[in-house]
């Protein structure tokens, strides 16, 4: 296993400016911060994807120089304010915009807050709205083949902690796109869990969760019932470095701020 120090597999590279790149494939990490924004872009010859929609995802994709009317499909991992924040602008912007081609949107079964999301821009859109959107929702495990792109969604370990350190579980997946000959894999928000890292296995790069970093003890709130469950459903370093294991390349994404922490 390689991580980003390594600088990815001998056929691939990273630069400084968080760009991945293997052959004509190129992934760019837009978004990925504990609690702020998680977005990444994902581009080949036969499509532009992205994966996760956080705030600021927009902007991110247009600093890039990347139209969003060239998007193919967006995937969510789940439902989340900080993955999902952003879509609502970035559909408005398609639609200001002029888009026509029709949108893919691939989502987990049971994510409310993202089919609330969609259904309130398709009703406020009505009939100024020129393009489609084809959601699809799916229970992992999935494989879905698409004319551009293969996706394969597992399950994962995640939800939301109330104060008593209850965990409410969500919808929510892991994804491993296959792209013009690169295999990358999303953890998303996880606790350490095997169907991660099975899924990564073979991969050309797997972007694994780390939000607890190198120091729980420090990333953490105090100890107590709500610490115990943060931990179950995030990961530490060491904890993403066994997820990613199997893969090619790994690096580690959603670092919280220092003295910060993730709530969701």
């Amino acid at each position: 296993m390689k991580d980003l120090a390594d600088h990815g597999s001998l056929s691939s590279r990273w630069s400084s400016t968080d760009v991945w790149c293997k052959g004509d494939v190129r992934l760019v990490i837009l978004r990925s911060s504990a609690s702020e924004s998680s977005a990444y872009l994902l581009q080949g010859p036969s499509a532009n994807l992205l994966v996760d929609c956080g705030d600021g995802a927009l902007s991110a994709l247009l600093d890039q120089g990347v139209s969003p009317l060239g998007l193919h499909a967006i995937l969510f991992t789940h439902d989340h304010a900080d993955h999902a924040g952003g879509l609502y602008s970035l559909l408005s912007w398609m639609r200001v915009s002029g888009r026509l081609d029709p949108l893919r949107v691939i989502v987990p079964l049971g994510a409310r807050r993202l089919d609330d999301l969609l259904d309130l821009f398709v009703r406020h859109a009505r009939e100024r709205l020129k393009f489609g959107l084809n959601v699809q929702r799916v229970i992992p495990p999935r494989e879905i083949r698409e004319e551009r792109f293969l996706s394969r969604a597992a399950p994962v370990i995640h939800g939301g902690v109330n104060e008593s350190g209850r965990v409410s579980p969500i919808a929510c997946c892991a994804w491993r796109v296959e792209l013009d000959g690169a295999s990358v894999v999303f953890s998303g928000d996880t606790g350490p869990c095997a169907s991660v890292r099975e899924l990564s296995c073979g991969a050309d790069l797997a972007l694994i969760e780390s939000t607890w970093g190198e120091s729980p003890v420090r990333d953490l709130p105090a100890p107590g019932a709500k610490r115990e469950s943060l931990l179950r459903i995030h990961s530490t370093v060491d904890q993403a470095r066994w997820m990613g294991e199997w893969a090619a390349g790994t690096r580690f994404i959603h670092i919280p701020r220092r003295g910060g922490g993730a709530e969701d």
